[in-house]
């Protein structure tokens, strides 16, 4: 199985990257980008970036609430 790469001007490449979140989170994001005059995939990988550079992404906990009808990451492994 391929994963289908997008080449940008400066030599990187992208790959995609699919989930689900709450429709109130997905607002957030949309102004978020919005205001930022950016699209939702530049300003979710422009957020990870920042949060690499600032501490890295944090470890959640496995007790957090899932989507209904989705499993945590261990047990879909």
């Amino acid at each position: 199985m391929s994963i289908q790469r997008e080449r940008y001007g400066h030599g990187g490449s992208k790959v995609p990257l699919q989930g689900q979140v709450t429709p109130e989170h997905r607002r957030a994001i949309t102004e978020a980008a919005k205001k930022s005059r950016i699209s939702r995939n530049l300003y979710m990988d422009a957020l990870i970036g920042w949060l690499e550079e600032n501490g890295g992404l944090p470890e959640l906990s496995a007790h957090q609430e899932t989507l209904e009808g989705t499993l945590p990451l261990s047990a879909s492994a």
